[in-house]
């Protein structure tokens, strides 16, 4: 009874996990045109300084903690070591992003003061607040591939038998590559066609959104053994095929 109670919480903390990593995109996007900002950011970063401040920070903030909270729960020591590791730097890496600002270069109010957040000081650039943002977001994402291609992919915890595990592991492997083309495409196109082009697409902001979906998707399929026989229908066969 107790060992259920347990697999319970670390599924409802990989769900936790995974509606966070979709949410924070979305949450951004959509409540930035609720209130009162709706130009579309050059990153995901740059809504540090807009009316949706809280969510991004604080998103972020209970991001981190539930990652850093996180422990692996599988059934290999190396890889529960592994995956703590790699949990509990991708936790400190997102508090790290949303206490340590990008540069407010490029940031787009549309002279909109209902799109600032007006409380915020006057950022000037500050290299090594820069450099610990940059640094924390690419330590960020790198968890997220190496979460789903060296973690994810390995026996599940709960289930060892499970003739279903090749079509989650595909998915994970999937999601990772998505995140990799993702970021990989970004930096190529900055350098083919210039950071001009790209702050004027927003590529920033979509590689970092598809990449967060991609991000959430992966502990959602994670998590999704806490679905298994559902009484809603969709609910149940969504999940049906994959456990």
């Amino acid at each position: 009874m107790e060992q259920n109670i347990l697999a319970r919480s670390y599924l409802h903390l990989r769900n936790m996990i995974g509606f966070l990593g979709i949410g924070l995109p979305v949450f951004c996007f959509v409540g930035g045109r609720i209130w009162g900002c709706s130009f579309t950011q050059p990153s995901l970063s740059h809504y540090f300084y807009s009316s949706m401040h809280f969510c991004f920070v604080g998103t972020l903030a209970v991001l981190g903690f539930f990652l850093v909270l996180y422990k692996g729960n599988g059934l290999s020591p190396k890889i529960n070591r592994l995956e703590n590791w790699l949990s509990t730097i991708a936790g400190v890496s997102a508090i790290l992003v949303g206490m340590f600002p990008t540069n407010i270069d490029s940031f787009c109010d549309g002279n909109n003061m209902q799109c600032v957040f007006i409380n915020a000081p006057t950022f000037e650039r500050v290299p090594w607040v820069e450099t610990i943002h940059f640094s924390a977001a690419a330590a960020l994402f790198l968890c997220f591939v190496l979460i789903c291609l060296l973690v994810f992919t390995q026996s599940d915890d709960f289930k060892s038998n499970d003739s279903k595990k090749a079509k989650r592991n595909l998915i994970y492997r999937i999601c990772a590559a998505i995140i990799v083309v993702a970021l990989s495409g970004l930096f190529i196109i900055s350098k083919l066609a210039g950071m001009q082009f790209v702050i004027k697409y927003r590529l920033v902001y979509w590689a970092e959104f598809i990449s967060l979906i991609a991000f959430g998707v992966a502990w959602l399929i994670k998590g999704s053994q806490l679905w298994v026989g559902h009484k809603n229908k969709f609910i149940y066969t969504t999940i049906s095929w994959i456990r």
